[in-house]
């Protein structure tokens, strides 16, 4: 029962139900004796290792991706819809499973990880890209997978369990999850027919993120074995960094990485977008230094690559992205701005929290990651943006104070937030170790000063 009602305190109450039409917040706030029967269908489930038909079935919503053409299919994400009951006991194997495999999973992943953040791999790409010796070159490709969730193989997630010698109950658990589902596609009232899938883990699931995570770490142990190369992942977002001085050097080592790379993804029957996938090499102003190739396709180069959100630049640090931030967050401040003013419109109670969501939030994303390579000049342009939203929120007229502002608006200052959160994440990392250390000590100065 412990396990249990640890897993109904994850479930999200607010989330869609399934084709069940079972709400979380029904299974939250069952009577005990309730709980008890379902907690005996879930042992029986566990025991005899057979998932319930009904909780196989899922509304599969397409979802259109950020800043992605409407018309184009690939611009949306696939996310399935499956019972809430199904999820539940999903949480509670998912916890034993991660117990389990947890001492096998390389740090460079940092995808559907507890405790873990895009922060992670973006303070270590970033410290790693833009922390150079003299007249050193780092080689950067940006892998891109074809439906990466939708592809990958249920018997390569199986064969990676029992390779991480998973107990047998729930392998065999996992086996009969994967096996004869069923979803339809759901626009609007409009359904499709029925399909059943014979690969790929279903998006919206507890289970399917973690089994396709496990089955690329094995990629990532593969990646490790490779002289001179770096990578760091979040789900099937990949990066792989080689550095030197020597042009030809750089390219040998990422070259056997793509090599390496492509004949994994042959192998678990998974597709990458050759023409998706660049690499930028960051020291360096000249272009076309390097050849890479996937199978017989040459990558094509990307000057200023998005990774994970952030934009970034072969040399001269991080003002693209910057200007790409506060582009950003000024768009949202007109979207503020319609809808109150000085003299109308709701109160600073109700403004403020639509404010932190709407433009803090982009001012202050992965903000660890980037804030120790923006020049005053540059944070200045962002402590503008916070300036406005502070009149807006207040009321107050813009040629006040900036410190009365930010007072009125009940706001910290931004710099005094970026130096706390990136504070808290530099000793955070040094604390746990490894590869979050090491990243730490590439971002930050030897002492933390931020």
């Amino acid at each position: 029962m412990g396990e249990m009602r640890q897993a109904l305190s994850e479930l999200k109450l607010l989330s869609a139900p399934g084709p069940d039409q079972i709400h979380g917040i029904a299974l939250r706030h069952l009577p005990l004796m309730a709980k008890r029967a379902l907690l005996h269908l879930f042992n029986r489930s566990a025991a005899r290792c057979i998932v319930p038909k009904s909780w196989k079935v899922g509304e599969i919503i397409p979802l259109l991706k950020a800043g992605k053409p409407a018309d184009k299919e690939e611009s949306y994400r696939p996310v399935t819809l499956t019972s809430n009951m199904c999820k539940l006991m999903e949480r509670m194997v998912a916890r034993r499973l991660r117990t389990q495999v947890d001492p096998y999973m390389c740090e460079e992943q940092a995808g559907f990880s507890q405790n873990r953040s895009t922060v992670d791999p973006l303070t270590y790409i970033i410290g790693r890209l833009l922390k150079r010796k003299q007249g050193e070159k780092v080689g950067a490709v940006f892998i891109d997978y074809a439906r990466a969730f939708d592809s990958v193989d249920h018997g390569c997630i199986i064969r990676t369990l029992e390779q991480y010698h998973v107990d047998p109950y729930l392998t065999r658990w996992v086996v009969n999850f994967l096996s004869n589902r069923t979803a339809r596609v759901k626009v609007s009232n409009h359904y499709s027919s029925y399909r059943k899938f014979t690969c790929g883990v279903p998006q919206g699931s507890v289970l399917g993120p973690i089994l396709f995570i496990i089955t690329m770490n094995t990629l990532s142990v593969e990646l490790r074995k490779i002289p001179g190369l770096e990578h760091a992942f979040f789900a099937d977002d990949l990066t792989i960094m080689a550095r030197g001085t020597d042009n030809a050097e750089i390219q040998r080592t990422l070259q056997a990485a793509l090599d390496c790379i492509s004949k994994w993804t042959t192998e678990h029957f998974m597709e990458l977008s050759a023409s998706k996938t660049k690499y930028t090499l960051f020291g360096q102003i000249k272009t076309d230094l390097l050849k890479l190739y996937v199978g017989e396709k040459a990558l094509g180069e990307e000057r200023y690559p998005k990774i994970l959100g952030i934009e970034l630049q072969p040399v001269k640090g991080m003002q693209k992205n910057i200007a790409r931030v506060v582009q950003s967050a000024r768009k949202q401040l007109l979207r503020l701005s319609a809808v109150s003013s000085s003299t109308w419109g709701p109160k600073a109670e109700i403004t403020r929290p639509l404010y932190l969501a709407l433009v803090e939030s982009i001012l202050l994303y992965a903000i660890p990651a980037w804030w120790k390579r923006t020049p005053p000049s540059q944070r200045k342009q962002l402590a503008q943006v916070q300036r406005k939203g502070a009149s807006i929120i207040s009321g107050v007229p813009s040629n006040a104070s900036t410190e009365d502002l930010l007072r009125e608006a009940y706001l910290q200052p931004l710099e005094i937030t970026a130096a706390i959160r990136s504070i808290e994440y530099y000793l955070k990392a040094k604390t746990r170790g490894g590869l979050l250390a090491e990243g730490a000590k590439l971002q930050f100065d030897d002492d933390g000063t931020v």
